[in-house]
C-alpha cells in the first residue's frame, strides 16, 4: 500500500510538471508571435517612409529638369538678342562709314576756312580789334587756369585729409572687430567647454547610478537562479526588467551621441569663426590696396594736367608768333585780294552755316556727356545700394541664426526637463519597487503564518497519535499483566500438583521452578518488544505520509499562489521583483520545511529505543521458559526484519527523489540563464533594428535637405549672375562714357585756348534744371535728417550703434562671401556642363561668356566686394577664349590712346553752363575719368600676367580686326545676363531708403558722403530720377565728329527673358 500511495504521488507531481511546461511553451510561442508582428508592422513603416522618400526625390528631379528647361529658353533668347546687335553693329558699321565720309569733306572745308581767315586778316582795323580781343581773352584764359589749378590743388589736399582720415577709422574699427572676434570666440569656447564637461559629468553620474541598479538586480537574479526551484513563468516576469535595462542602456547611447554632436557643433563653430576672421583681413588687406591704388591715381592726374597746361601754353605762344608772321605776309597781300572780296564774303557765310551744324554736334555731344555722368552717378548710388541691402540681409540673417540658438536653447531645456521627468519616474517606479516589496513581505508573512499553522496542525496530530499509542500500550500492558498472574497462578497450581505427586523434595521443585520459569520471561520480554516495535513503526508511516504529502505539494502549492491568486504583471519591473522575492521566501521556508521534517524523521527512528526502556520488567519468578525454536517468534522476527527493510528501501527512494528534484531544479536554472541571455539578445537586435532605422530616416532628411539646398543654390546662383552681367554692362557703358568726357574736357581746353572767338552760351532746359532742383532739395533732406538724428541722440549711443553694426556687418559680410565663393564655384560647373551639352559649337556664345569673365576682371575688388580672382581656374586661362578676352582688352587699351593722339590735332568749340553747378560738373568728370584710366591700368596689369602663358597673342591680334562696338556688344550680351526687374527693384530700394527702414543706411549714407564729397555741393543728395538711365537731358548745338569708341553709350537691347524659377521663388 506504501509503494502504490507513493507511485501515485509521483504520477501526480509529474503530470502537475509536464502542464506547467505546456503553459511555459505557449506562452514563450505567444511572445514570440508578438514579436515576429512587431517587425512585420516595423518593416512596413521603414517601406512607407522609403515610398514618401523617393517621391520627394522625384518631385525635386522634375523641378530640376523645369528650372534647367527654362534655362536653356533663356540661353536661346539671349542668343537671338545677340544676333540683333549684330545686325544692330553692321548698321551702326555702316553709318560710321558714312560718318567718316563727312567728316573728310569737314576736313576740306577746314582747309577753306583757313584761306578764308588769312584773306580775313589783312584788315588792319579787324587785326587790331582781333588781337586786343585775343589779349584779353589770353589773359582771361590764364586767370581762369590759375584759380582751375588752385581749387583743384585744394581738392586735391580736402580728398588726402579725407583719406588719411578714413584710413584712420577704418583701421580702429578694424581692431575693435578683431578685439570684439576674440573675446566672442574665447567666450564660446569656455562657454561649450563648461556645459560639455557638466554634461559629461551629469551623464557619468546618470551612467554610474544605472550601472550599480544593473549590477543589483543582476546580483539578486543570480541569487534567485541558486536558490529558484522549479518555476515555468520566470521568463515572462523577467522580460520588463530586461526592458528597462534595454531602455537605459538606449538612454545611455541617445546621450553619448548627443555629446559628439555637441562637440560637432562647436568645432564647426570655431571653425565658422576663424573663417570669418581670415575673410576680414583679406578685405582689410584689399580695401588698403585699392585705397593705396586710389591716392597715386590722384597724384599721377595732378601730374598729367599740370604737364598738359605747361604744353599748351606752349602750343598757344608758338601760335601767336606764326600769326604775326602771317599777319605780315597778308599786309603785303592786301591788295591782291581786295578783288575776291565779294567771294570770300559767300564762302564766309558758308562757314558759319558749317560752324552752326558743328555746334548743334559739340551740344548733343555734351548731352551724352551729361547723362553719361548721370549714368556713372546712378551705378555708384546703386553700388552703395546694394552695400545697403547686402547690411540688412546680413543682419536678418543674423537674426535668423540668433533664432536658431534660441531653438536649440530651448530643446536643451525640453531634454533637461525630460531628463527631469525620467528621474521622477525612476523615483516613482523605485516607489513602486518598495510598496511591492511591502506587499511580497506581507504575502510571505501569511505564508509563513499559514506554513505555522499546518505544522502546529501535524503537531497536534503526532501528539495525538502518539498520546492514543501510549494508552494502547498501556492498555495492553495491564491486559499482559493480567495473564502473567493468571499464568503465574496456573504454573503455581502446576507445581503444587507435581510436587504433591512426585513427592520430591522441596529444594529440587524449587530449582526446577526457577529453571522452568525462564520461557515464560523470555515470551514477556518479546512481546513487550513486539509491541514497542508496532508502535514505532505505526508512528513512522504516519510521519513518512505527512512527509511524503508535504514533499509532494511543496513544488506545486506554493507557486501555485503567485500564478494564480496574485499573479504579478510581467510588465513592470517593480511586480517582476516582488514576485521574485516570494519565490525566495517560499523556496527558503521549503527548504526549512524539509529539515524539520528529516529531524523529525531522525527521532522517529531513534524512538523504539526510548519506547522500549519505559516497559515494566515483569519478575523472573513470573515468567514461564519460551523456546528459541518457537515457530511464532521466528514468524514474528522475520515480519519484523521486512518492515524494517521495506522502510529502509522507502527512505532510499525518498532520497534518490529529493536527489532528483535538485538535478531538476539546476537543469531549470540553466535554462533560465539561456532565456535570459535569449532576452538580452533579442534587446540587442530590436536596438540595432532601431539604430538603423533612425539612420536611415537622418540619412533620408539630409539627402532632402542637400537636394533642396542645391536647387536654392542653383536659383541664388542665377540670380547673381543676372546681376553681375547687367553691373558689367553698365561698368562697360560708364568707361566709354567715362574716355568720351575726358577727350571732350581735353578738347574742349585746347579749342579755348586756340579759338578766337566768344564762348557759346548754351542754355539749360527745363528738364534739367528740374531734376538739379530736385537732386539738390533731398541731399538737403538727407543732411537734415542726419543732423536731426544725430542731435537727439548721444555721441556715445552713436558710437556703440556704430560699433554694433559694424559686427555684424563683419560677421555677415564674410560668411556671405564664402556663400559667393561656393555660388560662383557651383556656377562655373553648370556652365561647363552646359557647354558640354552642346554649346560648343556656337562661338559667339563662348565670347560672349569670354566678355563676361573679362568684365568681371575689369570690375575689380572695388565694384565686385565679394568675388575673387581665385575663382577662375587655370584650365579656363589657357584656353582658347582667355585669348579672345586678352586680344579686346589690346584692342580697347590703343583705340583710346590713339584717340588721346588725335584730339589735340582738332578744332572744337567750348561750351559754358549758365548754371551754377558746372564746376562742379567738371570735376564729376575729371573723376569719372580718373576711374577710366584706372580700370585701363587694370587690364593692362591683367594682360602682363598673361603674356607669358599666350605668346601668339600679338598674330592673333593682327589677324582678328574686332571692332569696339563688337567688343562692347559682346560685353553687354553676356550668355546668363537678364535685365528684367532692375527698374523696379531700384525703385523699391529708393522707396526704403527714403523711409529710413533699413538699420545699416545711416552708416552707408554716412560713408558714401566721405567718399564723394569732392564730387558734390555740401548738403546734396542724389535724387532717383536723376540716376534712371531712361531720363535724357537734350541740348542744341554743333556737332563735333567723335571716335568709333562712342557708339557703344547707345541704349542697348533689354528683351524680356522667361524666368520661372524667379517668379516661383517671389510666389
Amino acid at each position: 500500500m506504501l509503494l502504490a500511495a507513493a507511485c501515485a504521488k509521483g504520477e501526480r507531481w509529474f503530470l502537475c510538471t509536464a502542464m506547467q511546461d505546456g503553459d511555459l511553451e505557449r506562452q514563450l510561442a505567444t511572445k514570440e508571435k508578438e514579436y515576429k508582428e512587431l517587425q512585420s508592422l516595423r518593416t512596413q513603416q521603414l517601406e512607407g517612409a522609403l515610398r514618401d522618400a523617393q517621391a520627394q526625390l522625384s518631385a525635386e528631379r522634375a523641378r530640376f529638369l523645369q528650372l534647367r528647361e527654362d534655362f536653356q529658353f533663356n540661353l536661346r533668347v539671349l542668343e537671338e538678342r545677340d544676333r540683333e546687335l549684330e545686325r544692330y553693329d553692321a548698321v551702326a558699321a555702316h553709318l560710321q562709314v558714312a560718318e567718316s565720309a563727312g567728316q573728310a569733306e569737314a576736313s576740306e572745308l577746314r582747309i577753306q576756312i583757313d584761306k578764308l581767315r588769312q584773306a580775313l586778316v589783312a584788315e588792319a582795323q579787324r587785326r587790331e580789334e582781333l588781337r586786343r580781343e585775343h589779349k584779353q581773352r589770353l589773359a582771361e584764359h590764364r586767370l581762369q587756369l590759375e584759380r582751375v589749378h588752385s581749387v583743384k590743388e585744394r581738392e586735391i589736399e580736402k580728398h588726402r585729409e579725407e583719406y588719411e582720415a578714413l584710413k584712420r577709422e577704418l583701421e580702429r574699427r578694424i581692431q575693435e572687430v578683431e578685439g570684439e572676434l576674440a573675446l566672442q570666440k574665447q567666450e564660446l569656447i569656455s562657454e561649450f567647454d563648461t556645459e560639455l564637461k557638466r554634461r559629461e559629468h551629469e551623464f557619468n553620474l546618470r551612467r554610474d547610478e544605472m550601472s550599480n541598479t544593473i549590477l543589483s538586480l543582476e546580483l539578486k537574479v543570480k541569487l534567485l537562479n541558486k536558490e529558484l526551484e522549479v518555476h515555468s513563468q520566470v521568463a515572462d516576469t523577467l522580460q520588463a526588467s530586461e526592458e528597462l535595462y534595454s531602455e537605459a542602456q538606449k538612454e545611455i547611447k541617445r546621450r553619448e551621441w548627443e555629446i559628439k554632436d555637441i562637440s560637432a557643433v562647436k568645432d564647426a563653430r570655431i571653425k565658422e569663426l576663424e573663417d570669418k576672421l581670415s575673410l576680414m583681413e583679406a578685405c582689410h588687406i584689399k580695401e588698403e590696396e585699392i585705397y593705396n591704388r586710389k591716392h597715386e591715381e590722384l597724384d599721377r592726374r595732378v601730374r598729367e594736367r599740370e604737364s598738359a597746361l605747361e604744353a599748351l601754353r606752349e602750343v598757344h605762344s608758338q601760335q601767336l608768333r606764326q600769326s604775326e608772321a602771317q599777319s605780315r605776309e597778308l599786309q603785303v597781300q592786301l591788295d591782291t585780294l581786295q578783288s575776291d572780296k565779294r567771294r570770300m564774303e559767300l564762302s564766309h557765310a558758308d562757314s558759319l552755316r558749317v560752324k552752326e551744324e558743328q555746334l548743334e554736334k559739340l551740344r548733343t555731344e555734351l548731352e551724352t556727356t551729361r547723362t553719361g555722368w548721370d549714368t556713372y552717378i546712378q551705378q555708384v548710388s546703386r553700388e552703395t545700394v546694394s552695400r545697403d541691402v547686402e547690411l540688412h540681409s546680413h543682419s536678418e540673417r543674423e537674426a535668423k541664426l540668433r533664432a536658431e540658438l534660441q531653438r536649440y536653447r530651448e530643446d536643451i531645456e525640453r531634454h533637461r526637463e525630460q531628463l527631469a521627468s525620467a528621474v521622477k519616474r525612476e523615483q516613482a517606479l523605485e516607489q513602486a519597487h518598495a510598496q511591492a516589496e511591502l506587499d511580497w513581505q506581507r504575502r510571505c508573512e501569511d505564508a509563513q503564518a499559514a506554513h505555522f499553522r499546518r505544522s502546529e496542525e501535524i503537531i497536534c496530530s503526532l501528539t495525538q497519535a502518539r498520546d492514543q499509542a501510549t494508552a494502547e500500550l498501556r492498555e495492553k500492558e495491564r491486559e499482559l499483566g493480567d495473564m502473567a498472574a493468571l499464568l503465574r497462578s496456573v504454573t503455581m497450581e502446576r507445581d503444587q500438583a507435581l510436587q504433591k505427586m512426585q513427592g520430591l523434595a522441596g529444594r529440587d521443585i524449587t530449582g526446577l521452578g526457577t529453571a522452568s520459569s525462564f520461557p515464560s520471561e523470555e515470551i514477556e520480554r518479546l512481546q513487550q518488544q513486539n509491541s514497542n516495535l508496532r508502535s514505532a513503526i505505526a508512528v513512522m508511516r504516519k510521519d513518512m505520509e505527512s512527509l511524503s504529502a508535504q514533499l509532494s505539494a511543496g513544488p506545486t502549492g506554493p507557486p501555485s499562489l503567485p500564478v494564480t491568486a496574485e499573479m504579478p504583471n510581467p510588465g513592470s519591473a517593480e511586480a517582476n521583483t516582488e514576485y521574485c522575492h516570494a519565490l525566495e521566501k517560499e523556496v527558503r521556508e521549503l527548504k526549512a520545511r524539509s529539515r524539520h521534517l528529516e529531524e523529525q524523521l531522525e527521532e522517529a527512528l531513534k524512538a523504539p529505543s526510548v519506547l522500549v526502556a519505559p516497559g515494566p520488567v515483569p519478575s523472573p519468578t513470573a515468567t514461564l521458559p519460551v523456546s528459541a525454536d518457537n515457530a511464532y517468534l521466528k514468524n514474528h522476527i522475520h515480519c519484523l526484519n521486512e518492515t524494517i527493510g521495506r522502510l529502509r528501501a522507502e527512505k532510499v527512494s525518498i532520497a534518490a527523489t529529493l536527489r532528483k528534484r535538485e538535478v531538476r531544479v539546476a537543469h531549470l536554472e540553466s535554462s533560465l540563464g539561456q532565456l535570459i541571455q535569449q532576452l538580452h539578445a533579442k534587446h540587442v537586435d530590436s536596438d540595432e533594428l532601431r539604430f538603423e532605422l533612425a539612420n536611415l530616416r537622418k540619412r533620408g532628411a539630409a539627402e532632402e535637405s542637400g537636394l533642396r539646398q542645391r536647387l536654392s543654390t542653383v536659383e541664388m546662383e542665377l540670380e547673381e549672375v543676372r546681376r553681375e552681367a547687367e553691373e558689367y554692362q553698365k561698368g562697360s557703358m560708364l568707361q566709354n562714357l567715362e574716355a568720351v568726357a575726358l577727350s571732350n574736357q581735353v578738347s574742349a581746353l585746347k579749342l579755348d585756348i586756340a579759338s578766337r572767338r566768344e564762348p557759346i552760351v548754351i542754355e539749360e532746359t527745363a528738364v534739367l534744371r528740374q531734376l538739379r532742383e530736385e537732386n539738390l532739395h533731398l541731399r538737403q533732406q538727407l543732411v537734415d535728417q542726419g543732423s536731426d538724428g544725430y542731435s537727439s541722440k548721444g555721441h556715445r549711443s552713436g558710437d556703440t550703434l556704430l560699433h554694433f553694426k559694424l559686427r555684424q556687418a563683419v560677421r555677415c559680410i564674410s560668411q556671405l562671401a564664402r556663400d559667393k565663393q561656393q555660388l560662383i564655384e557651383m556656377g562655373n560647373r553648370l556652365r561647363a556642363q552646359l557647354a558640354e551639352a552642346g554649346m560648343e559649337g556656337n562661338a559667339l556664345t563662348q565670347m560672349c561668356f569670354l566678355s563676361s569673365l573679362s568684365a568681371k576682371k575689369q570690375l575689380g575688388p572695388e565694384n565686385r566686394p565679394g568675388l575673387c580672382r581665385d575663382t577662375l581656374t587655370p584650365e579656363m586661362q589657357q584656353s582658347h577664349l582667355s585669348m579672345l578676352e586678352q586680344l579686346q582688352y589690346q584692342l580697347t587699351t590703343q583705340e583710346l590712346q590713339f584717340a588721346q593722339r588725335e584730339q589735340p590735332q582738332k578744332t572744337h568749340v567750348i561750351m559754358q553752363s549758365r548754371h551754377p553747378d558746372s564746376d562742379t560738373r567738371d570735376r564729376l568728370v575729371d573723376s569719372g575719368a580718373g576711374n577710366h584710366r584706372t580700370h585701363e591700368r587694370g587690364c593692362e596689369q591683367t594682360r602682363d600676367e598673361k603674356e607669358n602663358m599666350l605668346p601668339e597673342l600679338s598674330q592673333l591680334g593682327a589677324s582678328v580686326p574686332l571692332q569696339p562696338a563688337a567688343c562692347c556688344s559682346l560685353d553687354q550680351s553676356h550668355p546668363l545676363m537678364s535685365s528684367t526687374g532692375t527698374d523696379g527693384s531700384l525703385q523699391n530700394i529708393w522707396q526704403m531708403l527714403d523711409k529710413g527702414s533699413s538699420p545699416s543706411v545711416l552708416v552707408s549714407s554716412d560713408s558714401v558722403e566721405k567718399g564723394v564729397e569732392c564730387e558734390r555741393p555740401k548738403g546734396a543728395k542724389p535724387h532717383p530720377r536723376d540716376l534712371s538711365p531712361d531720363k535724357e537731358v537734350t541740348i542744341k548745338g554743333t556737332k563735333v565728329p567723335v571716335q568709333e569708341r562712342k557708339k557703344s553709350a547707345k541704349p542697348a537691347v533689354k528683351p524680356i527673358l522667361k524666368a520661372p524659377s524667379a517668379r516661383k521663388a517671389v510666389s
